[in-house]
């Protein structure tokens, strides 16, 4: 959604990345309203383990803007494309600063609703060539009525499903409600994946792929990979995560976290 230039601050010569919404795209049903929405979910949500944005408007022309952070990283996916799999206790480790980013984000009201590889970002950082930061709240949910006063509603209703289907929770399949649970969820999926080199539900038709999430037991890693060797604590953390229900689930990314230490 939109596209992003690097730009350089003209006064203080600080790099930037700038992300445009052209006018021509805008007219597209909820475009709009779901840039606006990332903008005020990532002003919120000021935490190291996350994206930084430091200015959102709208130019003469009527392009809306946002001024983002530059990250020099590797997108998490590119990094499982390359490796294929993650030891698991470089997986917890990055696991842990994308918690740390959506117990901030879910304390503020917000569920991101879209973790995913692709939306995390691995740069270097105080010497951690793994320190993680997620961006792309573009489908965020806000849970206060702060962003209704700025024009920016609620894009979704129940019944309609949002977020990408290898990752999305049960209850978010079927477009019920979600809450921080949802994120949690998508987490764990991508913490298996980290481990076992594929997500534990594979379908190539996504109802066949949502119905899983739903219905499918939970492979165990020794099913997935044979070879990888995971600690029975570490296994058994992220299948409390995969729970199909919300109530049985890990209930806090505070409370993920720490299990993970």
């Amino acid at each position: 959604m939109g596209c992003v230039y690097l730009a350089e601050h003209i006064a203080i010569h600080r790099p930037l990345a700038l992300k445009l919404l052209h006018p021509e795209v805008e007219g597209i049903d909820g475009i709009s309203e779901r840039f606006q929405r990332e903008a005020f979910a990532i002003g919120r949500v000021d935490h190291p383990n996350c994206v930084n944005v430091s200015d959102f408007g709208q130019l003469e022309d009527g392009t809306l803007y946002m001024v983002l952070e530059v990250l020099d990283g590797v997108p998490l996916f590119d990094l499982l494309d390359t490796e294929h799999r993650l030891g698991w206790r470089r997986a917890l480790h990055i696991a842990r600063h994308v918690l740390s980013a959506l117990a901030y984000a879910h304390d503020a009201g917000i569920v991101h609703r879209d973790v995913k590889p692709e939306n995390v970002i691995l740069v270097e950082q105080d010497g951690d060539r793994d320190f993680a930061k997620i961006l792309d709240f573009g489908i965020a949910k806000l849970f206060d009525d702060a962003h209704v006063e700025a024009g920016v509603t609620g894009l979704t209703q129940l019944g309609v499903t949002i977020g990408t289907p290898t990752y999305i929770a049960p209850e978010q399949a079927f477009g019920q409600a979600v809450d921080a649970r949802a994120d949690l969820y998508a987490l764990s999926i991508m913490l298996f994946e980290m481990i076992a080199g594929a997500p534990p539900f594979e379908a190539e038709v996504v109802i066949a792929l949502l119905t899983m999430h739903a219905t499918a037991d939970v492979p165990r890693f020794c099913d997935v990979a044979p070879d990888v060797r995971v600690p029975p604590g570490v296994e058994a953390m992220i299948r409390r995560g995969l729970e199909k229900k919300q109530e049985a689930r890990v209930q806090s990314a505070v409370e993920y976290i720490a299990q993970i230490d």
